[in-house]
């Protein structure tokens, strides 16, 4: 498993790079003034807050297993 992903912030498509070991659980929202499905990140950290990305649960799974 990798130690750090890289994802896309729904909101401005900056990079965020993230410690795997951070990530609780990843799930899929409907965001409707952008008309699309987007992941919500959960994550185990109290200083790092639960984050929106544009990648999909299967691809943040297959970047995690690379």
């Amino acid at each position: 498993m990798k130690q750090f992903i890289k994802l896309h912030n729904t909101e401005d498509n900056t990079l965020i790079i993230i410690s795997s070991q951070n990530i609780d659980l990843i799930d899929t929202e409907w965001v409707d003034e952008r008309n699309r499905y987007v992941s919500h990140i959960y994550t185990k950290s109290e200083t790092v807050t639960d984050f929106y990305v544009n990648e999909t649960p299967e691809k943040i799974f297959q970047m995690l297993n690379e």
